[in-house]
């Protein structure tokens, strides 16, 4: 852990959580609006590929905001360490 002592590291490992939180939110977006239909409305072929999609999405979700949070942890620590 010795490379978390120099700030500029911390400042880089910030940023680059901060884009890959946004990256897995789009990705799980646009997922979602491709599967729609003209009405609106989320079209699964089977209940099954419906169950997993939707819990795969949500815990896609989840590790994007815990990427999020500890990447503008990551960003305070910089900006209060200088």
């Amino acid at each position: 852990m010795e490379f978390l002592k120099e700030p500029v590291v911390v400042l880089i490992l910030g940023v680059i959580c901060i884009i890959a939180s946004w990256l897995l939110r789009h990705l799980v977006k646009r997922r979602r609006f491709n599967r729609r239909n003209g009405a609106g409305v989320q079209q699964f072929s089977t209940y099954e590929q419906k169950y997993i999609k939707q819990k795969s999405e949500v815990l896609i979700s989840l590790l994007s905001l815990l990427l999020f949070v500890g990447g503008a942890y990551l960003i305070i620590l910089y900006f209060i360490s200088k």
